[in-house]
């Protein structure tokens, strides 16, 4: 039988939380995004996004303005859930990837939310 979504969840929360998958993520990341600082930056995303996993507890000002620059790039919800969901499937084959990527979307974007918004006057 398939894993509910609810196992899906318990599993990806349980893997992202490990400092291992959170390294194998953030360099397989950083080699698909070249940027300045990019394992220190994904590295903090993804230590949110577990963090989101374990309860939505108030990140430390400094790693929050991280978090958000990186979650509000375009593109970068995706490139995060392929990178740490491809080495979470390689471990748990039996996780369908999309499922896997669907959970991480949905805390990727509890996250997000938590994001100040710019606030743009015209």
């Amino acid at each position: 039988t398939l894993p509910t979504p609810g196992d899906i969840e318990k599993l990806v929360c349980g893997e992202v939380t490990k400092p291992v998958v959170q390294q194998r993520a953030t360099r397989l990341m950083c080699s698909m995004v070249h940027s300045p600082n990019c394992e220190r930056v994904v590295g903090t995303a993804l230590k949110a996004v577990a963090d989101e996993c374990r309860s939505p507890v108030p990140l430390p000002d400094e790693l929050e303005k991280l978090a958000c620059q990186l979650a509000q790039k375009p593109g970068m919800e995706d490139k995060a859930a392929t990178a740490v969901c491809s080495v979470i499937h390689a471990q748990f084959p039996a996780v369908p990837a999309w499922a896997c990527k669907m959970t991480l979307k949905k805390k990727w974007e509890a996250l997000e939310a938590r994001c100040p918004k710019e606030v743009v006057l015209v």
